[in-house]
């Protein structure tokens, strides 16, 4: 079981990506816009909290964005790497420099 994380504002929905056990945290990639790596990732994410989004789990929970990034921190050295075992297609899975994984798929 996993869980999802999301920047909302009003009904606008952004994916950022899944913890789950065992797992690597898997990125929501978006080649299209230049979010490729943790470091773009992460420029994305805190331009949408400068613009009023707000974080939160997938059961619409609150969440603060130092635990999330805390969570992923602690996940690197998980086991299994959703791009690395699955990533069947580098156009839409892959892995950055540091060896996050990175989908530009939608998933949950």
């Amino acid at each position: 079981m996993g869980m999802n994380y999301y920047l909302r504002k009003k009904e606008e929905r952004v994916h950022l990506g899944k913890s789950s056990a065992g797992w690597t945290f898997t990125f929501r990639g978006d080649k299209n816009n230049g979010v490729v790596d943790f470091a773009t990732w992460l420029n994305r994410a805190n331009e949408l909290f400068n613009d009023g989004y707000t974080l939160s789990d997938e059961g619409d929970g609150p969440y603060h964005f130092s635990d999330l990034l805390d969570k992923i921190e602690k996940k690197r050295t998980e086991p299994n790497n959703q791009a690395k075992q699955y990533g069947v297609d580098d156009r839409y899975d892959w892995v950055d420099k540091d060896g996050n994984s990175f989908t530009d798929r939608e998933f949950s």
